[in-house]
């Protein structure tokens, strides 16, 4: 039996999947992000395992025969925890935007556009190379995305606050998430959180209310 495990991750989430040459999935793995700007190497090592314990809960094999992956961080921390579990016979990085593209619909060239914890249109052509626009990281913009979203909705509270924006109905329910007395409350619990950008973008469901 062939055994492939495909992983994808980024700054929000890790997903891990081990199936065979039927697509029968044999088990699934689910954490925290991994990429950097959102989140701490302590915590990438961390997700990184806590994946692959629910990967190979049901079962462990002797070795996988190829593992895909798409992942938006430091992908040593997932060859080398692998390689602490069991035999890899191939591994293969995944270029995100050639990947969603496959996975959009099947197809190995045309225009992406996507919107997450980054954000970014590009357009994959057919020998695997792109261009593109956007995916500049949170600082510098990565407009659409969630920690994007995020930021402009605390901005809109401190424009409120400061009385140079209009009122906003955002103050109440995130002050109600992030159980805060103030907005003062709010920045600290900001600051001191390890990966702020990533705490932005949780708020995306908030914001769509």
């Amino acid at each position: 039996m062939t055994r492939i495990l495909s992983v994808d991750g980024g700054g929000t989430k890790l997903i891990g999947m081990l199936f065979d040459e039927n697509l029968t999935l044999l088990g699934q793995g689910r954490a925290g992000g991994v990429n950097l700007t959102q989140t701490t190497l302590e915590d990438c090592r961390a997700n990184v395992r806590t994946c692959l314990d629910g990967v190979f809960s049901q079962e462990k094999p002797e070795r996988i025969d190829i593992v895909y992956a798409v992942f938006v961080g430091p992908v040593q921390e997932l060859t080398d925890e692998l390689s602490r579990r069991i035999k890899v016979d191939r591994f293969i990085r995944c270029d995100e935007k050639a990947a969603g593209l496959l996975a959009g619909n099947l197809k190995r060239q045309g225009l992406l556009a996507l919107s997450g914890t980054g954000a970014g249109v590009s357009w994959v052509k057919a020998d695997g190379s792109r261009e593109s626009v956007g995916y500049l990281g949170p600082i510098f913009g990565d407009q659409g995305s969630g920690p994007w979203m995020g930021l402009q909705a605390v901005r809109a509270i401190s424009r409120a606050v400061n009385g140079w924006g209009e009122p906003t109905a955002l103050l109440p329910l995130i002050q109600e998430a992030w159980q805060a007395d103030s907005v003062s409350d709010m920045v600290g619990i900001l600051k001191r959180h390890p990966a702020p950008y990533r705490m932005l973008g949780e708020l995306t469901p908030l914001i769509g209310r």
